[in-house]
């Protein structure tokens, strides 16, 4: 019976593995280089790596920077706001359960844009008792040790023009 389970152990890493190999050939396959791109200045870029830092830092400007010249917590402040009970503390540290898990699971749409992998929350949720300890397991190496399979956090991005004369980064809609 141990042998067994090794060995299914062994196949669904197997499986994991592989279908994570096909998910990035795919990518490249479907992946398109833009030819050019023009920077705010008038600058014409016509390297991808020049596009992609181009790409990168607009859209990196946009979500902000983190305040490295933030001294540190008001401690007087903060404790004259509300305060947590001590159940509450200890909430966010708690292990992690598999009704949260499902719960979690359920609390995404099924019409939901799928993963890199193409499958919905849909399918998830119909397959369920199919794969219920594989993803329970996933997500309990996540919360345990913190390690995730790279493709669980990982989105393609696609930038589609919002018009004809699409020269700089935002000219382009993006969708990930």
């Amino acid at each position: 019976m141990i042998g067994a389970s090794v060995s299914l152990k062994n196949a669904r890493l197997l499986l994991i593995e592989t279908q994570e190999l096909l998910m990035n050939d795919k990518a490249k396959q479907n992946q398109t280089e833009m030819a050019s791109i023009c920077r705010e200045d008038g600058t014409i870029l016509s390297n991808q790596d020049e596009i992609e830092m181009e790409i990168l830092g607009f859209y990196g400007n946009l979500m902000g920077k983190a305040n490295e010249e933030l001294i540190g917590i008001d401690l007087v402040v903060m404790r004259g706001g509300p305060q947590l009970i001590n159940d509450q503390r200890s909430m966010p540290v708690r292990p992690i359960s598999e009704h949260e898990i499902l719960q979690a699971l359920k609390g995404i749409g099924d019409l939901k844009a799928p993963g890199v992998d193409g499958f919905g929350a849909k399918f998830f949720n119909v397959s369920w008792h199919i794969i219920k300890q594989d993803v329970i397991a996933a997500v309990m190496e996540f919360f345990n040790h913190n390690r995730m399979y790279p493709t669980i956090n990982s989105t393609l991005v696609s930038l589609i023009p919002k018009g004809n004369a699409d020269k700089n980064v935002k000219d382009f809609r993006l969708i990930s």
